[in-house]
């Protein structure tokens, strides 16, 4: 049998997640903010995958939590007149245990692929030259790299986080009075 049953199989996890957040008001329209935080996602039951010659399980009855460290720091600031604006960030990430999907005899199932480190920052800039008119350009960069090796993902410590973004630039103008 390929796919079968499992005799219950129970988990528990006690977890404490933590947010962490100063600000400091330079001015009426100047602010720079440091947060910490952590993260949490439960753990659970797998499909239970057999071996079809041996019977053996592919793939563990049970995946971990995966948790993170957050670290952020930014600035956020206007002209009086609300014409000009920006808000600039940069942030640091710890993932431990990550959650992949991975196969086991041709199905699906939730595997744990060690840590990541990830390091970014983001831009954004705001013109209001007219009240009817706004023009937003944003800037995100991204470095997502794996902190250990992982087989189930098949790479090496160092490699570059699966389906995480590097850069995006986009432009996107609007109309009407806009808020920050």
């Amino acid at each position: 049998m390929l796919i079968g049953s499992t005799p219950q199989v129970r988990s528990r996890d006690d977890v404490v997640t933590y947010l962490a957040n100063a600000r400091y008001k330079f001015r009426p329209n100047t602010t720079a903010y440091v947060r910490f935080a952590t993260g949490y996602r439960p753990g659970g039951p797998n499909y239970v995958v057999n071996d079809p010659v041996t019977g053996t399980p592919l793939a563990p009855a049970l995946f971990a939590s995966d948790s993170l460290d957050s670290y952020e720091a930014g600035f956020k600031a206007e002209t009086t007149d609300r014409t000009l604006g920006i808000d600039i960030s940069g942030y640091h990430i710890d993932w431990k245990d990550i959650q992949v999907t991975s196969a086991a005899g041709g199905v699906s199932v939730i595997a744990n692929a060690g840590g990541a480190k990830i390091t970014g920052g983001e831009l954004t800039m705001t013109a209001r030259p007219s009240p009817q008119f706004t023009v937003v350009g944003a800037f995100a960069y991204q470095h997502a790299r794996l902190s250990q090796d992982s087989l189930e993902l098949g790479a090496l410590r160092g490699d570059r986080l699966p389906n995480a973004p590097v850069t995006q630039l986009h432009s996107m103008p609007t109309s009407g009075p806009q808020q920050i």
